[in-house]
């Protein structure tokens, strides 16, 4: 995964400190990846803060709908 080649630490720290975090992108593979990656590679230790949408998004009209 690209967002993971600079590292967890790069990663970790790109997150906010507190409140959630909810990763989305159109179709819910890199948003899981990266979800996933934080937990399996990274041992990210807040977890409970992270989400991720595993549904197809569209962005057309304007308008954002979740299939």
């Amino acid at each position: 995964m690209k967002f993971t080649k600079k590292g967890c630490d790069y990663v970790i720290n790109q997150l906010p400190e507190d409140g959630y975090v909810v990763f989305m992108c159109s179709a819910g593979g890199r948003a899981s990846e990266i979800y996933y990656a934080l937990q399996d590679m990274c041992g990210y230790k807040q977890m409970d803060r992270l989400y991720y949408i595993d549904a197809h998004v569209n962005y057309e009209s304007g308008k954002c709908t979740i299939k």
